[in-house]
């Protein structure tokens, strides 16, 4: 096998065919891995500090058998060390590492081994689900080269899976399902409403503009995609590069054939991924995002039957929770090699511990006097 380095510049039509097959044969399938995600997003978003690539090749370099997307991150006052980073674009919602379904385990310790080779003595991995298969192997690769784990972060993300249509019926409150068939009747009131999944061939430049107009209304005007070139450009090309290998599909929500409200969302092999939503704000009091998301729950298995489950990409307290009833626990965090870095990891830890209940107290105390006055 052989471990190698590569610069966004280097990767060749071939290198991404590669890449692609590795994606789609990956222990735990991530489309922000993929390269009709990260190419897009790296030389849109990215371009003043690309990331580097790296790549573990079977020994006659026909078939990748690991890949990862880094940014090398120099040492500072927070970790005094250099050390690389998962790469996550500002419209990336997990990162991680590829790796080949069914290799054995000293492919993953020969893949970790080579990214903590001098100079870099941790590998940061931000936003990762702790459930995944990858997660496993990284960790148990870890522990065998004598590197150690420290969690920055975990909160979870709501998902769901689409095989289990009691669940997310039952999660579902009554008052709210019988709330969400009234603003459906109710729209109806205005015209023909129309639900449908568009996906493969049937996403046109159209849908794409449909999706980008209703996304950067209201609130989002400014945050949005549209809200500047370079992010309009990133969805465009994502999207039709997506849109060529079938990773890609919309949900429409539909008012006398205008779209109200559309989600753009990622499958790969039946592993779904929520990406973003926009609606038309005139229609607020109809709820369209809420009516669109229960409308493809309504739709399983009728548009969807190869989808078997699918993650929000949300933050937690996200509106997608009152609908989406699994929680998905996702991880932040360093892999360390060496014991000075480990040390400082672990005294960071404890400084966390100790502060963690004296703001709590500090809160309470403040809270107290505020009651007294």
């Amino acid at each position: 096998m052989h471990f190698e380095w590569y610069g966004i510049d280097a990767v060749t039509q071939e290198f991404v065919a590669h890449w692609r097959a590795l994606g789609l044969a990956a222990s735990t399938p991530n489309i922000y891995l993929m390269p009709e995600f990260v190419l897009p997003a790296v030389s849109n978003l990215e371009a003043n500090a690309p990331p580097r690539l790296a790549a573990l090749w079977n020994g006659d370099h026909s078939a990748l058998m690991a890949l990862g997307v880094f940014k090398s991150v120099p040492p500072s006052g927070r970790f005094p060390y250099s050390r690389l980073s998962t790469f996550r674009s500002l419209h990336s919602f997990q990162s991680g590492i590829l790796l080949r379904a069914g290799i054995d385990a000293d492919v993953v310790d020969q893949f970790l081994g080579g990214l903590v080779a001098s100079p870099w003595r941790a590998v940061q991995l931000v936003d990762i689900r702790e459930d995944s298969c990858v997660h496993r192997q990284l960790l148990d690769a870890a522990q065998r080269l004598g590197l150690r784990w420290f969690v920055d972060e975990r909160y979870e993300r709501a998902g769901v899976r689409l095989e289990d249509d009691a669940r997310w019926r039952d999660h579902i409150s009554r008052a709210r399902h019988k709330r969400l068939q009234r603003a459906r009747a109710k729209l109806a009131e205005l015209g023909k409403v129309e639900f449908r999944v568009v996906r493969g061939p049937e996403v046109t430049d159209h849908t794409i503009d449909a999706f980008l107009r209703v996304e950067a209304m209201g609130w989002k005007r400014a945050s949005g995609l549209l809200a500047t070139d370079a992010g309009a450009r990133f969805f465009r090309e994502m999207t039709r590069a997506c849109r060529e290998h079938g990773l890609v599909f919309f949900c429409e929500l539909l008012l006398n054939g205008n779209v109200i409200a559309s989600s753009s969302n990622f499958d790969i092999k039946g592993v779904g991924f929520a990406f973003k939503i926009g609606i038309d704000p005139g229609y607020a009091r109809f709820s369209p995002g809420y009516l669109l998301e229960y409308a493809f729950l309504q739709s399983f298995p009728r548009t969807q039957h190869h989808l078997h489950e699918i993650e929000s990409g949300a933050q937690a307290g996200s509106y997608i929770e009152k609908l989406w009833p699994e929680r998905i626990s996702m991880v932040s965090g360093h892999l360390v090699t060496g014991g000075l870095p480990a040390m400082w990891e672990t005294i960071k830890l404890r400084v966390k511990r100790v502060r963690r209940p004296a703001r709590s107290l500090i809160k309470l105390v403040r809270g107290t006097i505020g009651l007294a006055a």
